[in-house]
Order: structure tokens, then C-alpha cells, then sequence
């Protein structure tokens, strides 16, 4: 039985796809781990149209570039948050506070685990004393 390990790389490759394909943007390049960059070949001059890379070959996908018809470059992750900027449903700013949001909620739970562990861990010493 052939278990994938490569989840959380096969879950970015999915959404820099879908964030390519439905963006409203010019989807420029991949960045990846490890400092390297992926451009991103279109068939044509049309923003959505793109031709899909060999998920085996890439690695893990960090950022997508996108760039709109006045030349900015925005640089979203590859994730529910960076499709809903491309689809156009939220702004640049929304994204922004929203990734910010997300990180301070996982710090805090990864906090509060701890936090519970460590106590449960003293109760434990306490009752064995």
C-alpha cells in the first residue's frame, strides 16, 4: 500500500493551479522553497490561459506573483485566501489582514496546547509525588 507524504505540497500546487486559472490576474511566476522562481508559460496574452507544470517536478510552491493590467505585482500563498484575491472577491489590504489573522490564530492554539499540556503535565508530577 503507497502512502502520499506530500500533502502539503500537493494542496499548493492545487491552489497555485486554481489561482492561475481563475484569477482576474496575470499570473507571472511560482516561488518556491528554497529561493527559486518558476515563471509561468501562457498559450497566449490572455491572463487565464496557462499550461499545467508537472506537479512531480516542483517543489513545494511558497508564493504565486500576479500581476494586474497597471504593472503591480502582488504576491499571494497558495491557499483559500490567495484564490479569493484572485478571484476578485476581496482586496489586496483584505488579504493581507486576513493572512495576519490566520497566523495569530495558530499561534494562539498552538500557545493554548501547550499551555494545556505543560499543565496537565504538573497535575500528573503533583499526583505522583
Amino acid at each position: 500500500m503507497c502512502v502520499s507524504n506530500n500533502a502539503i505540497e500537493q494542496q499548493a500546487y492545487s491552489f497555485a493551479t486554481k489561482i492561475c486559472k481563475q484569477s482576474l490576474y496575470k499570473p507571472l511566476r511560482f516561488d518556491t522553497i528554497g529561493n527559486t522562481s518558476i515563471l509561468i508559460e501562457t498559450k497566449s496574452s490572455h491572463p487565464n490561459s496557462f499550461d499545467s507544470l508537472k506537479e512531480e517536478a516542483l517543489p513545494l510552491i511558497t508564493k504565486v506573483i500576479l500581476e494586474d493590467k497597471y504593472g503591480r505585482l502582488f504576491s499571494i500563498e497558495p491557499n483559500d485566501i490567495g484564490l479569493r484575491f484572485a478571484k476578485g472577491d476581496i482586496t489586496y489590504n483584505d488579504y493581507l489582514r486576513l493572512q495576519k489573522k490566520g497566523n495569530r490564530q495558530l499561534i494562539l492554539i498552538f500557545l493554548g496546547v501547550t499551555g494545556l499540556f505543560s499543565g496537565m503535565s504538573w497535575v500528573f508530577i503533583n499526583l505522583l509525588i
